[in-house]
């Protein structure tokens, strides 16, 4: 809706996949980000969410998502806002300080956790032999796990 990292990843020569809770332009599959279910561990070598973890009621799965489909050796780069209005789509239920930041990011190999202006800003590579730290036990409706 409000943008594409597309241009910035192909112009470097990267292959772009969007993801999307919704069909759209630069979207090429719908699934739900805090799961991730139609996406392959160890599937990527970066993983992109910019301005999405404030939309999701669970953002920690979200990222424990991610981390599970970026390859060892991979990046995540997170930005989520710090100080922002309100701004539904569908919802909007947080904000991300610097050491939030760095929980999200945790077991990772965190290069870059900071606040800068309106927005919180995280990188983090994935080490091999990455162990999640959290066992989440999911009871969504029609979960088996």
């Amino acid at each position: 809706v409000n943008g594409t990292y597309r241009a910035l990843v192909e112009s470097r020569g990267g292959i772009y996949t969007g993801l999307d809770c919704s069909p759209g332009t630069n979207v090429d599959f719908v699934d739900d980000a805090c799961y991730l279910d139609r996406v392959e561990g160890n599937s990527f070598d970066l993983v992109i969410s910019g301005q999405l973890l404030e939309h999701l009621e669970f953002p920690l799965l979200a990222v424990v998502a991610m981390k599970r489909v970026v390859r060892e050796g991979g990046w995540i780069a997170l930005i989520a806002p710090f100080s922002w209005e309100y701004h539904a789509y569908p919802i909007d239920c947080w904000r991300v300080c610097t050491d939030g930041m760095r929980f999200l990011l945790a077991g990772m190999e965190v290069v870059y956790a900071e606040t800068v202006g309106r927005d919180t800003m995280g990188t983090g590579r994935k080490p091999a032999g990455y162990c999640e730290r959290w066992e989440i036990h999911d009871r969504r409706k029609g979960s088996t796990g």
